[in-house]
């Protein structure tokens, strides 16, 4: 199948075949000498293009895209495609303008995040954006743009870390102490003589995998045990 075609005056097209393809050490060569200039970017053409004009450097092109002998077409996709040379948003500046607009209190929907954004961007020389960008800095910085959008509130109880714990499943996992010096007075018998005056220190172990029940005697009162 020929690589180029030529566009005759009644619109139809005719190949060209002024060079020939052959096998070289592994690759294809084609003469690119005879091929006429087509037209590039910009000429006002239905098929513009940016291949190099020049018969060398479109030879390298040509064997750049048939190396190791099937079509490479990524070598056609610039490197700069999916980088931040491309990003509309490419500095702090730039993300904090929006992260900005987007934790407003008023709470500004992405049309309205857009136009603001894109005034500020016509005064500093930024690329202006789309709903589209503005979507989906939202979803990614939705915990950081929440506290200002719902109140502190809202956050704390909706997303804010929150201690979920339970109790161990099986014994001596965990134990939990307690100790106080008790209010209460007792006697005590030492060295042949009593004294009143004493109090006793109480410590408390207990393992919370142990469910601890209380029982209700006849008066009413609730007696731990």
């Amino acid at each position: 199948m020929p690589l180029f075609w030529r566009r005759s005056a009644n619109g139809s097209r005719k190949p060209i075949r002024n060079g020939s393809v052959r096998a070289t050490r592994g690759s294809r060569k084609r003469n690119f000498g005879h091929v006429p200039r087509v037209p590039s970017v910009g000429s006002g053409t239905s098929t513009p293009h940016s291949l190099p004009e020049n018969p060398r450097r479109l030879q390298e092109k040509f064997n750049q895209f048939f190396q190791g002998g099937k079509p490479n077409y990524e070598m056609l996709v610039t490197g700069k495609f999916g980088t931040r040379n491309a990003a509309k948003v490419a500095t702090n500046e730039q993300q904090s303008v929006i992260i900005k607009l987007l934790s407003d209190h008023r709470n500004f929907d992405n049309e309205q995040v857009v136009m603001f954004y894109n005034i500020i961007a016509e005064q500093m020389s930024w690329t202006q954006i789309t709903v589209e960008t503005i979507r989906r800095y939202r979803r990614k910085y939705a915990l950081l743009t929440s506290a200002g959008r719902l109140g502190d509130t809202e956050f704390r109880n909706r997303l804010a870390m929150q201690v979920k714990r339970r109790r161990p499943k099986f014994p001596l996992y965990m134990w939990s102490l307690d100790g106080w010096v008790c209010e209460l007075l007792f006697q005590e018998y030492a060295d042949g003589a009593t004294t009143y005056h004493n109090r006793l220190v109480v410590e408390v172990v207990l393992d919370p995998c142990v469910i601890i029940r209380s029982a209700t005697p006849s008066d009413g009162r609730r007696t731990p045990h």
